[in-house]
């Protein structure tokens, strides 16, 4: 999926990290910085995305078929 990068609107200036409107976006800054939250909330407005829980097994197979 491509995405075209909007430039950043004027409203966008007065986003801070201690003023993200939900928790979720507050964890998401934590991870990522708050520069591509701000980018995820300017582009990407209303999508939504999971991490599935088992999105790590084939990575954690791999290491115990190198271990073993």
């Amino acid at each position: 999926m491509a995405i075209k990068i909007k430039p950043e609107p004027l409203w966008a200036k007065y986003i801070t990290e201690d003023n993200l409107p939900t928790d979720d976006l507050k964890f998401l800054c934590e991870i990522i910085g708050f520069e591509a939250t701000k980018k995820l909330m300017i582009n990407l407005p209303g999508f939504k995305f999971s991490v599935h829980a088992h999105c790590n097994q084939e990575y954690k197979n791999n290491i115990l078929l190198i271990i073993i």
